[in-house]
């Protein structure tokens, strides 16, 4: 298992993936180290290979290992890969046992760290925690903030933890692996939400743009709501779906929202005489500001100014302009927001427009190049962007 940081310069390469094949061939004699390794590493890189690893070997004794090492998938950015292997036996051997459905083509897949072991787990086990919630969380902004978002994965591990020590017995014999002991989460004191970060000690983190929330009301819709102190996405909970033409149970979906520390959802409005809805946001325990426009370009200058930055509307509620003369919602309205989160995180939020259009294919480049203005999308929904804004250590 040492050799695996040895060979990260060599990653993609078919010398690394020799070593990835050999690990994995010497089976079930190798769990034990495998599972050492696991409880050691401490880099996503380690983390990424033993995971593909202990996919390809099988042996379900490692899953308590996978259980424990999943926290550790928390990341600040990375992103998934397909490498291509001169030899065509090594190649079809890593497409074999790599995260993909099916086998051939020219390349093998190489995912992120949380990619490799939540898929491994899903694998192994044919269950799901709530894992594929925390595909695009990532770390970043303040200290408080980087433990909300290991809290989410902490949360999730915790959930898989009892599963297993519920089930394990279904898919193994040996007792010793029966237990997770998942290691304590360090806690990181809540802070007031203060003044918000400016001056020369503001940081931004990078923008994550292209995202969309789909409508409460989509029974099939898995992102309805948004996390944005870590990033995690979430679907509507059965129990809290109204019934078909009903408007949603708001209080009931704040309260569970509360709990679950989810701060925006998207909903639909419906301009008194039209037929069709409108997609718009919802921010939920969220205190936000409203400055008219794309203002994201301006934040990078406007935060590092000596004066707090001013101007916004407070707004609460719908994420969208009122207009008073009309006296309804312009659901055509795009602006930026700056918001402190319940649990004392801040950030901007962009939001874009809706898309009604859910024709986009795979490989297609939006025009305009801005895509959270791009009406055309994978799901219907509203577009939008955030980042997370803390001062610098």
């Amino acid at each position: 298992m040492i050799r695996l940081g040895e060979m990260k310069p060599k990653m993609g390469q078919d010398e690394w993936a020799l070593v990835i094949r050999d690990l994995i061939l010497l089976g079930a004699d190798a769990v034990p180290d495998l599972i050492q390794a696991l409880d050691k590493a401490d880099d996503v890189y380690t983390l990424r290979c033993l995971a593909f690893v202990a996919r390809g070997i099988g042996d379900k004794r490692v899953i308590p290992a996978l259980i424990r090492a999943f926290p550790k998938t928390c990341e600040s950015g990375s992103s998934d890969c397909a490498f291509i292997a001169k030899d065509p036996e090594l190649l079809a051997f890593m497409q074999k046992h790599d995260t993909r459905k099916g086998d051939g083509g020219t390349h093998y897949d190489f995912g992120r760290a949380i990619t490799e072991v939540r898929l491994t787990l899903q694998k192994m086990t044919g269950v799901k925690h709530g894992e594929d919630e925390l595909n695009f969380a990532h770390l970043g902004g303040s200290a408080r903030q980087q433990y909300l978002q290991r809290s989410q994965f902490h949360r999730c591990a915790d959930r898989w933890a009892k599963w297993w020590e519920g089930h394990w017995k279904e898919l193994i014999s040996d007792e010793r692996y029966s237990r997770v002991d998942l290691p304590a989460l360090a806690v990181v004191p809540a802070t007031s939400a203060g003044e918000f970060p400016h001056g020369p000690k503001a940081k931004i983190t990078g923008w994550v743009s292209g995202g969309y929330l789909q409508s409460v009301h989509n029974p099939k819709a898995k992102q309805v709501f948004l996390d944005l102190d870590s990033g995690r996405e979430a679907a509507l909970p059965e129990r809290l779906r109204s019934a078909v033409g009903q408007p949603e149970r708001i209080d009931d979906i704040a309260a569970w929202a509360a709990a679950e520390g989810l701060d925006l959802m998207c909903t639909e409005y419906l301009i008194p005489g039209d037929e069709k809805p409108h997609y718009v946001l919802r921010g939920l325990g969220l205190a936000t500001w409203r400055f008219a426009g794309d203002r994201r370009e301006e934040l990078k200058t406007d935060l590092l100014r000596k004066d707090p930055l001013e101007g916004g509307t407070r707004v609460d509620g719908l994420l969208v302009r009122f207009n008073t003369q009309l006296g309804r919602y312009d659901p055509a309205d795009t602006s930026t927001y700056l918001f402190h989160t319940r649990e004392g995180g801040c950030g901007a939020l962009f939001v874009g427009v809706e898309v009604h259009d859910n024709s986009m294919q795979n490989g297609f480049f939006p025009s305009p190049i801005n895509i959270d203005l791009n009406p055309v999308g994978f799901q219907k929904g509203r577009r939008l962007a955030y980042t997370l804004i803390s001062n610098a250590d």
